[in-house]
């Protein structure tokens, strides 16, 4: 009888533990729908994947008819939910439980295109240093054509008129628009595959041998056609794997000769466009201070540091006297998470952020942009992101990405002008040459939509410099966006 009586006891007590377990269930199932659809607290944009999440969907009878609207509905319900970073950032937490993950790779290890001497078929360039017949015709370079680059814009400018317009009206504390979002969706920060080891991140570089061949043809058709006009320079940067990884592991990963890859861009570029096109190796110059705060470790980018010693290298080319760092104010934002760590999420490299290092310069701290919506704003070319998120401390720099910015320098009165053609890469760089020209033109080639031949010419620029990276410029799609931007227009 008693055993009776306690199993019976057991059973009951079992009973109502399942009971209150299936009750807590069930109501934290519909907590959580009820929390879903409170859209107050929907995010808009996540700080640690950088980019604008996905907006609610317009009703329309023939999406709903089709089933559409409610695949739309779903992807906007997952992916703006509320807390969605942090909810992100615990799942990360856990996994990282799971033992100590000293390295991981995210995406694939697919090796790159082989990489020739020099680009196929490309006539020996002549006495005056131009290929054969070259002039101001559009068909003088390999596979370059009049007919292709009119094609080439008239996409660009379709794609341009398609996209979602992001920028809000300012306040004083406000991140710039710069073009952000837009730059996600026509570039992944993060071109290839990442590799973590510890607290450091590095992207993997893929050599594209189609995308190098644009972006040469487009370089060379643009230097030949402004001979007598303005000189151009090219600066290519490799990423911190390149330069900071052993030989051992670069092999390993199986990832592109980054100075093999340079000289075919530097070689090619020479043969087609001679002296017009002056080439800036860096390469010696980042290996020989690989060890330094050169690559922020959770970010794609090269630190200031690492521009100045490319700065120094473009000085010795440009035959100017470098400024030494200890002339310029030194400001730090600690606190940087980049675009490595919104790839990886990594615990790791959460707990040891970077720290965004920038010098002011000595003539002028400030400048003007303008945003894609037309939008003219005044800003500082270092600005104070003390405030920021820790994901776009990097916007530091020139107030990010824009279509078009203009620095002017009271301090230098000879006319002395340039126009950088660039993408993000270049935005640590420009606040060294601000001391060496009375006005420079930013051009970010991923949202212009003029021809900057013809920018050059009404302007009078006397330099064209080329700052690009070599994992940026290994897109086919945004080499193509270059290129329609670089010819004359009609």
């Amino acid at each position: 009888m008693l055993k009776r009586a306690y199993e019976h006891k057991k059973s009951r007590a079992e009973y109502h533990f399942r009971s209150i377990g299936l009750i807590l269930f069930f109501a934290l199932l519909f907590g959580g729908m009820i929390l879903g659809f409170i859209i107050p607290l929907r995010p808009t944009v996540s700080d640690q994947e950088k980019r604008e999440l996905t907006k609610l969907p317009g009703w329309e009878a023939a999406s709903f008819v089709n089933g559409e609207f409610f695949k739309q509905l779903d992807t906007w319900y997952a992916d703006t939910y509320p807390f969605r970073d942090q909810l992100l950032a615990g799942n990360q937490a856990l996994k990282s439980l799971y033992g100590i993950q000293t390295e991981q790779i995210h995406g694939s290890v697919t090796g790159g295109d082989e990489i020739p001497d020099i680009m196929d078929g490309l006539e020996t360039a002549g006495d005056s240093g131009q290929p054969d017949g070259s002039g101001s015709d559009h068909g003088n370079l390999p596979g370059a054509s009049e007919s292709s680059a009119d094609s080439q814009r008239q996409e660009t400018e379709e794609a341009a008129n398609d996209e979602t317009q992001v920028a809000e009206t300012l306040g004083e504390d406000d991140i710039p628009d710069a073009g952000g979002v837009v730059a996600d969706e026509l570039q992944p920060q993060v071109q290839g595959g990442v590799y973590q080891d510890g607290a450091k991140a590095y992207g993997l570089y893929y050599f594209n041998r189609s995308a190098a061949d644009i972006y040469i043809r487009a370089v060379a058709e643009m230097a030949v056609n402004l001979e007598g006009t303005a000189q151009v320079y090219d600066m290519l940067v490799p990423d911190s794997s390149s330069i900071q990884l052993s030989e051992e592991k670069i092999q390993e990963l199986a990832i592109s000769d980054a100075q093999k890859a340079t000289n075919y861009y530097y070689k090619s570029l020479e043969t087609l466009a001679g002296d017009q096109v002056r080439t800036i190796p860096i390469y010696d110059t980042l290996l020989a201070h690989k060890d330094e705060y050169i690559y922020f470790n959770t970010d794609h980018h090269w630190t200031a540091l690492g521009s100045y010693y490319a700065y120094t290298d473009w000085a010795a080319v440009k035959g100017v006297t470098p400024h030494s760092l200890d002339q310029f104010e030194k400001k730090e934002f600690p606190g940087f998470l980049g675009s490595y760590y919104s790839t990886l999420q990594s615990e790791e490299l959460r707990s040891h952020p970077d720290t965004v290092e920038a010098y002011v310069p000595m003539g002028v701290n400030t400048m003007q942009f303008t945003q894609t919506d037309g939008q003219t704003l005044n800003w500082n070319i270092i600005n104070d992101v003390s405030n920021y998120q820790a994901g776009v401390k990097y916007s530091c720099f020139v107030a990010g990405d824009n279509p078009y910015s203009i620095i002017e320098n009271p301090a230098i009165t000879d006319g002395s002008s340039c126009v950088v053609v660039k993408e993000s890469f270049a935005n640590a760089f420009i606040p060294f040459l601000v001391d060496h020209y009375e006005t420079i033109h930013i051009i970010d080639y991923r949202y212009y939509q003029g021809s900057v031949t013809d920018f050059v010419r009404e302007n009078q620029v006397q330099d064209v410099f080329f700052l690009n990276s070599l994992d940026a410029i290994g897109d086919v799609d945004m080499m193509n966006r270059m290129a329609s931007i670089l010819p004359e227009g009609e």
